[in-house]
């Protein structure tokens, strides 16, 4: 359905309205980036098990999505601590103006903000910001199962 991609696409239109860079490579804690990507994202989309989420009349689907930012910060290995420490206020301000900013951008869905998580990569050279989010999407099973 079309309406997937606009809430995507409208969510990567977020995270570059809070000064990031989309990646054009999936962002792994376990890798070494290219220094290009500091301050870059990925989104990681994970669709829930949404067959239990019909209305009792079942006229109206609900799927479940958790919307991952990861966000890459270049870090110093000179001034390893300072750096860490203004990735880490930098990686929240970042959280404080997606949440402030992401809007549903159609009424048939909902967003949520869940959770922030870091983690420093094997080789200390990184952290990795991940900011998740929940996503409703509902829609009318007439509007499905129309042509």
């Amino acid at each position: 359905m079309a309406v997937h991609g606009d809430i995507f696409d409208a969510l990567v239109d977020e995270g570059v309205d809070a000064g990031l860079h989309e990646s054009p490579i999936l962002l792994d804690v376990k890798s070494t980036p290219m220094p290009a990507l500091h301050r870059a994202f990925t989104l990681d989309i994970q669709t829930r098990n949404s067959t239990k989420n019909r209305d009792r009349r079942e006229t109206t689907i609900r799927q479940l999505h958790d919307v991952i930012y990861r966000i890459a910060h270049l870090l110093d290995p000179v001034n390893q601590a300072e750096t860490q420490r203004a990735a880490y206020q930098d990686g929240q301000n970042v959280v404080v103006e997606l949440m402030n900013t992401i809007e549903a951008p159609l009424n048939t869905c909902s967003i949520n903000y869940v959770r922030t998580t870091r983690a420093l990569n094997p080789s200390r050279e990184w952290l990795f910001t991940d900011v998740t989010f929940s996503v409703e999407v509902s829609w009318s099973i007439a509007t499905v199962a129309a042509p």
